[in-house]
């Protein structure tokens, strides 16, 4: 499970600005290493993770971040406008940035680079159930990006783990698209059986994410995402009076790099089955009737 988290330890790793250590100790909202040195306020502005929990179990603060909002180098500590979940204990590991990629400034990139990798695919079995005498369903909002790619109906509901989804072939319904922010409609030719759940596959931009937990779809291969960001996060460097002076070759590693992944590792698209349907036949399935037509 790749976090928002593991991104932004790696944007920062390639773009070189991302000191680790080991702590010496700390608290709910620091992180001490009486080992850093430097200067007072070297950090300040940039971005503290912890990167490693001692204990081994990945238990907290493991992963949490936040900003420095001051670094004294006297005592090693670096403070975070975050306050942890738990205290930083001795030999936590953590990473530790400077001001040049901001931390929310390096999120709001990792939302861009979402959007810009493209569509993920998704299913929602939760939203439509079919009823008797009803051959209009309204679709949800989320579905109206691409439109229900595929409609799957449920075939058996006495057990979870097998449902004997049997997928409804595009000929047998249509989907009719609505104004912005209203819900279209799923319109089937024939009265499907009531009381089962629908499946619908469609396409939609990754949520946005915004803290140390949030999950990145598995859809999307990490690397793709860490090179997309890193390429985002350059381009927007470019110009500024501390911009790294090897940017234009950095630049030019991150843009093939971000298109190597992204040929190599293409969302997954759902291969569809070839399987004829008709919803007013007699079943080969268990379970499973049709009505003839409404």
């Amino acid at each position: 499970m790749t976090t928002l988290s593991d991104i932004l330890q790696d944007v920062l790793i390639y773009l070189g600005d991302f000191k680790e250590g080991k702590a010496t100790g700390g608290t709910t909202g620091t992180v001490v290493d009486s080992t850093l040195g430097g200067s007072d306020d070297d950090y300040n502005g940039g971005t503290v993770i912890v990167t490693y929990d001692a204990g081994g179990a990945a238990a907290a603060p493991e992963g949490q971040f936040g900003k420095v909002s001051d670094y004294d180098s006297g005592t090693g500590t670096i403070t975070s406008d975050t306050t942890f979940t738990a205290a930083v204990a001795a030999n936590d590991y953590y990473g530790v940035s400077t001001s040049t990629y901001p931390l929310y400034k390096l999120i709001s990139l990792v939302n861009s680079a979402l959007q810009g990798i493209g569509d993920i695919p998704l299913v929602d079995t939760t939203t439509l159930d079919t009823a008797a005498s009803q051959t209009e369903y309204a679709c949800s909002l989320d579905w109206k990006r691409s439109g229900p790619i595929a409609i799957d109906i449920q075939g058996k509901t006495t057990d979870a783990n097998d449902n004997k989804w049997h997928e409804i072939p595009r000929g047998l319904w249509e989907y009719i698209p609505a104004t912005a922010g209203s819900t279209g409609l799923i319109v089937f030719d024939e009265q499907p059986v009531s009381g089962r759940d629908l499946r619908i596959w469609y396409k939609d931009v990754h949520p946005a994410v915004r803290i140390y937990s949030s999950v990145i779809n598995e859809a999307i291969h990490p690397e793709h995402l860490v090179w997309e960001t890193v390429y985002r996060a350059l381009r927007w460097k470019k110009g500024m009076r501390d911009a790294p002076s090897a940017i234009e070759d950095m630049l030019l590693e991150a843009d093939q790099r971000r298109q190597e992944y992204g040929f190599i590792h293409r969302p997954i698209e759902p291969k569809r089955k070839g399987r004829l349907f008709i919803l007013a036949r007699e079943p080969k399935e268990d379970e499973f009737t049709y009505p003839g037509p409404a």
